[in-house]
């Protein structure tokens, strides 16, 4: 086992997660599905070529020139974006594994490609009021400087961390409101 695999599966254990080898795709798992993911979309209709790029738009997602912001799913060379990795992991999810509820723990900075990657998955029907998905956007994690960890560089804190100091912390809070007897307050026992 990899040393990422290694630490994912120490962080599930403390969130007392049950994840199996089967369950842990990475973004490479899905190469062979980007050019079927691309076909179906564009053979429907949701995507459609423009400049070379196979994008989708969306009548309330402009710039900030007023012109349409699409979503990229194949950029102009041929080449594979996050759109076309994520809309390929929905299918997946939803027609191998059937799932019902996905969900994306994700920086809220991501908020609008999510958006636009939900809202194709609806137009190609693997979305629906049956299958949904939900971003859990959470708040950008920043450094001393104020500025975003860069996880690439390996600046970030690591979740496993985190989640040790909150236990650590919360069980400080439950000491302190414990009374001297040994009881919590308001306690008649």
């Amino acid at each position: 086992m990899d040393e990422s695999k290694i630490y994912f599966y120490s962080v599930f254990d403390k969130l007392d997660m049950d994840i199996r080898d089967t369950d842990v795709v990475g973004e490479s798992g899905y190469n062979d599905m980007l050019v079927e993911t691309c076909r179906i979309l564009e053979e429907t209709g949701v995507a459609v070529r423009s400049e070379g790029a196979l994008c989708v738009f969306f009548d309330d997602v402009k710039g900030p020139d007023g012109n349409p912001v699409p979503l990229i799913v194949q950029k102009s060379d041929g080449g594979f974006g996050y759109a076309a990795t994520d809309l390929s992991a929905i299918r997946d999810r939803v027609r191998n594994l059937k799932a019902t509820s996905l969900l994306y723990v994700v920086d809220a900075r991501q908020s609008l490609h999510f958006k636009m990657v939900f809202e194709t998955a609806r137009r190609a029907s693997w979305l629906n009021d049956e299958v949904k998905a939900h971003q859990l956007a959470f708040g950008t994690v920043l450094g001393k400087d104020g500025k975003p960890f860069k996880t690439r560089e390996g600046e970030t804190v690591r979740l496993v961390d985190l989640l040790d100091e909150a236990v650590e912390r919360a069980t400080e809070v439950v000491r302190e409101k414990e009374s001297p007897t040994g009881r919590r307050p308001g306690s008649r026992s």
